[in-house]
Parts: structure tokens; C-alpha cells; sequence
């Protein structure tokens, strides 16, 4: 084929697939083109493969450290309570709601804060240990979540800003001495922009409590004790173990209960206390019945608390959740007679430590008690009055004198000299004499002091039995008082240097047929008599 032929041929096929000639003349179809945007596809998928794993390992990364993050507030919150730390573990919970987790468990078993939960729950138990479980977990999705701040939020008024949270499935098992109790229980940890907290808990189901344990047994058991050494240190005229008794009152409240013991029973200390006991009885024996057993809430333990404070003229700091109060019969017994009381054991507990609160009593329901040292008055003639309204004029114009050895020669003598050394000692004198010269100080020269009856209230026998013995405890027992009264009277003391008004509550009765005092105190103004004795 010449030039010319080559050249028509390729010009006739220009539109179809190009071909080109072969060395020897025959028509060859041209190389293929190598396909790249093929090659180039793969390697972009390739690559999103790729990455789309990458991502996907990270955000699992991410999400098994969450899962580290969290559980870890598990395990210290474990590891903490078991050891009873409750401080250290309840500080791994969300700041905005630890004090009201706090005080809801310390609310729930009636202590007053930490440390008193963690001597129960020691107590409760037997010595605590714990064991757990960890079972499972599950992120919670955005409306679980919603749902439970919501739910945070109305309990204990937190609004919690929590990114994400789990839920942990844990099963406890707490046991000691006293039995078991094992519980499931959901822990729920969030996540506030880095860190971590406990922001709540709820029981599931408890699965087993065989625990054998009683908050009311051990404060019986603490009863048994003082009624134990009471005894003993009366029989073995042992003032030690009379103050070994009485220590397991509450020490602030000791301090000054002691100094009223014993000023009531003229008694320097308290071995003299003891023996001035046996010999009242004649030996002693003594006995106990729970009549009722009541526990009273802090708006019911406050007034109570300021009843005691206006008697004892002093104010205690007590952080007392509540008290549990053992109404009791005592019968108390030795070779001079027999004695039954009704008393009030008042019982607390403060920073994980229980004591007696106060002993009231409340009602004597018998009493042969005779003490062959002490004599009766019965029929007594001399020392007494016609009426109650003398003794009472007597009392004041002897006052007027600085004559205060006159003034409780109204009084009853089976306990005058025990009112006048009580007198000296509420108005901080430490004798007669320094008492007569505090009232000389005050009012200088020319008292005269006028008065009012305003109230007057009659008292059974009974009444009057009570009120005798809560005042002056043994010393009134040989009193054989009827026709007993409380006045209310409007005073008005005027001397050369002062004057004064007050109020004042006077306590007076029938011995036989003479008429005596038996208690003179000041009081608030604007008292009703009912308020005093009721």
C-alpha cells in the first residue's frame, strides 16, 4: 500500500475507533488506556474504611474510659464505707446533694450525723464488714438521664448539670456477729464537665437480713448497767462506783446534776452520798419494770431540753437527733421499808456515743420507807402554824430581818435545813451568812416587802406526796402532808439601796395540825400554776 492508500484508509475510519498499520501492512487496533479514576475509587474507599475505624475505635476508647472513670467511684465508695470512713466515702457524691444524702441515712436510723451512723452501723452488725458485686452497667440514653435529674432535683432540690451517666447493678453484702443483709442496689455516676460523681442510689430488692439487733436492747442493756452499779455502790457504800454509775450520763449534764444530788442530800461528795443512802435503807436492793418505751423527735426532745435547762439554770449544747425515753417502775427495798417510784430514763445519743440524758421522777406509788435517824412530824407541836397564810407572812418578815435561819423555821423541819443550804446554793452564796449579806448588798438598809396571793391551787394527797418527794426526794418521805396548795404571789421588795418585783411560787401543807412550808422558788412572770405543775 503507496502513501496515498495509507492516508484514504485512515481518513475513512477517522470517525470509528482509531486503528493504526502494522509493519507489514495489516490494520492494528491501538494500546488501551489505563482505567485510573477505577484505581483512585478504591483507594478513597480504602481510605474512609479506614477512618471510619479509627473513629470508631476512639469513640470506644472514650467510652471504655467513661466506664474506667465511673466504676472507679464505685469501688472507692466500697472501699471507704466498709471500712465505716463514712466521711471519705459520702465526699465521692455530687457536692450539690452530699448533705442531704447525708442527712436522709443519718435521719433514716436516728443518729446524729456520721459519726453516729458509723457506731450503729458497727453495732448493728457485730463489727461490719462488707462484701460486692458489681453485676453490670448501662449508660443511661438523654431521657433516662433527664428523667433522673428531674428526679434528683425534686428530692433534694439540686439541679444537677450532668453531661452523661451509668447506672451500676451492686450486689452488698453486709455481715457481722448479728447476722447478714445482703441488698441490690442501683449506683448512678455522672459526669459534670470533667469530673465524676455518685449522684445517687436506690435499693432494688434486699435478698436476705437476718441481722439480730435492737437500738432499744442496747440502751436497755445501758439501763441494766446503772441500775446494777446504783445498787452495788449503795450496798458497798462505794462512791466510786456511784460516780461510775452516773458517768454514763451525759458529762455536761453530770456536772450539774451532781452538784443537785448532792446538795439535796446534804452530802459534801459523793461517798458520803452512799452512805447516807444505806443508811436510809438499811441495805439496798432495787428492781425494774418497763412501763413504756418512746422515742421522741427533735421538735418533741427541744421543749423537754428547755424544761431541764429552766431547772438547772443552765444551758446545754446538746446535738441530739432525738431521745428515747424508758418509762420505768422502780422498787427500791432494804430493812427500813420499801419505796416505788415511776421515773423517766431520758436517753441520747451525740457523735456516735449514747448516754442518760436526765432521770425524772414522775410519781411515787407507795412508800414505807421509815428512817429510824429521822423522826416524823405527824401531830407535831411547836414549830408549825395555824395556817398557810401565816407560815407564809412568817417567811417574809423574817426576810426583812436578813434573818434567813427564821425564814426556813417556816419549813418543815424534816427539811429545812436541807431548803436553806439549796437556797444558798441556787443564789451562789456559800453559807448562810454570805447569802443574808448578798441581800444586804442589794437592798441596804430598812426591807420591806409586800405581797400578793394572785393563784391558788389545791393538790390531792397524792399530788402533794409527788411534788414533795421530786423537790426533796427522801427528806419529805416521813411527811405525812394533806391539805397541800401552790400560791402564786406579787412581790415587792423595797429597801434603802434597790427595790425589786417578782413572782414567786410557794409550797405549803398540813403536818398533822400544824401548817408548814415546803418550797419557795421564783418564776418567770405572767405563769399560770397549771404551767408549774403540769
Amino acid at each position: 500500500m503507496d502513501e496515498n492508500q495509507r492516508n484514504q484508509a485512515e481518513m475513512e475510519i477517522g470517525g470509528q475507533t482509531p486503528v493504526s498499520i502494522g509493519a507489514n501492512g495489516a490494520l492494528e487496533a491501538p494500546p488501551k488506556k489505563k482505567k485510573s479514576g477505577f484505581v483512585i475509587a478504591i483507594i478513597i474507599f480504602a481510605f474512609l474504611l479506614l477512618l471510619g475505624a479509627g473513629t470508631f475505635g476512639m469513640l470506644k476508647y472514650r467510652e471504655q474510659q467513661d466506664i474506667d472513670a465511673s466504676g472507679e467511684m464505685i469501688s472507692a465508695f466500697m472501699k471507704a464505707y466498709g471500712r465505716l470512713h463514712l466521711e471519705k466515702a459520702y465526699e465521692l457524691f455530687h457536692p450539690d446533694v452530699r448533705d442531704s444524702v447525708i442527712d436522709e441515712q443519718a435521719e433514716k436510723y436516728r443518729m446524729s450525723g456520721l459519726e453516729g451512723l458509723e457506731s450503729y452501723l458497727d453495732l448493728y452488725f457485730g463489727g461490719m464488714e462488707l462484701d460486692y458485686e458489681v453485676e453490670t452497667s448501662m449508660k443511661l440514653s438523654e431521657e433516662e438521664l433527664e428523667d433522673l435529674l428531674s428526679e434528683i432535683d425534686d428530692s433534694y432540690d439540686a439541679d444537677l448539670d450532668i453531661s452523661k451517666a451509668y447506672v451500676y447493678y451492686v450486689t452488698e453484702v453486709f455481715s457481722g456477729e448479728n447476722g447478714t443483709l445482703k441488698v441490690r442496689e442501683e449506683y448512678f455516676v455522672g459526669k459534670e464537665e470533667e469530673d465524676w460523681y455518685i449522684i445517687a442510689v436506690t435499693t432494688d430488692k434486699i435478698v436476705k437480713n437476718d441481722v439480730s439487733f435492737s437500738i432499744t436492747d442496747y440502751l436497755t442493756e445501758m439501763l441494766e448497767d446503772f441500775m446494777d452499779l446504783y445498787s452495788e455502790a449503795i450496798n458497798e457504800c462505794d462512791g466510786e462506783k456511784m460516780e461510775e454509775a452516773y458517768s454514763l450520763m451525759h458529762p455536761d449534764m453530770w456536772d450539774v446534776f451532781s452538784e443537785e444530788l448532792l446538795c439535796l442530800n446534804s452530802s459534801e461528795d459523793m461517798q458520803e452520798f452512799v452512805e447516807r443512802r444505806y443508811a436510809l435503807y438499811g441495805g439496798f436492793s432495787v428492781e425494774y419494770e418497763i412501763l413504756g418505751i418512746n422515742y421522741l423527735e427533735n421538735v418533741e426532745w427541744r421543749p423537754l431540753l428547755i424544761q431541764i435547762e429552766n431547772y438547772f439554770e443552765t444551758e446545754f449544747d446538746f446535738h441530739l437527733r432525738g431521745v428515747w425515753a424508758f418509762d420505768i417502775e422502780e422498787t427500791a427495798w432494804g430493812n427500813n421499808g420499801t419505796t416505788v417510784v415511776q421515773e423517766t430514763f431520758f436517753m441520747g445519743e451525740e457523735d456516735g456515743e449514747w448516754y442518760i440524758i436526765d432521770i425524772v421522777t414522775n410519781e411515787i406509788l407507795s412508800d414505807t420507807l421509815v428512817n429510824p435517824s429521822q423522826p416524823t412530824f405527824t401531830n407535831a407541836s411547836g414549830g408549825g402554824y395555824a395556817s398557810a397564810e401565816e407560815a407564809i407572812e412568817q417567811f417574809f418578815h423574817a426576810y426583812e430581818d436578813y434573818d434567813l435561819v427564821g425564814a426556813y423555821m417556816t419549813f418543815h423541819p424534816a427539811i429545812r435545813d436541807i431548803a436553806l443550804e439549796y437556797a444558798c446554793y441556787r443564789n451562789g452564796a456559800g453559807d448562810v451568812d454570805e447569802y443574808e449579806e448578798m441581800i444586804n448588798d442589794l437592798f441596804g438598809d430598812g426591807l420591806s416587802i409586800t405581797y400578793t396571793i394572785t393563784q391558788t391551787m389545791e393538790l390531792s394527797d397524792d399530788e402533794a406526796e409527788a411534788l414533795l418527794s421530786i423537790t426533796w426526794n427522801d427528806y419529805g418521805s416521813n411527811v405525812n402532808i394533806s391539805d397541800a396548795c401552790l400560791y402564786l404571789l406579787e412581790e415587792h421588795g423595797e429597801g434603802s439601796d434597790a427595790s425589786h418585783d417578782r413572782e414567786e411560787l410557794i409550797f405549803a401543807g398540813r403536818d398533822g395540825n400544824q401548817w408548814f412550808l415546803y418550797n419557795s422558788i421564783a418564776i418567770p412572770e405572767d405563769m399560770e400554776l397549771s404551767d408549774y405543775y403540769y
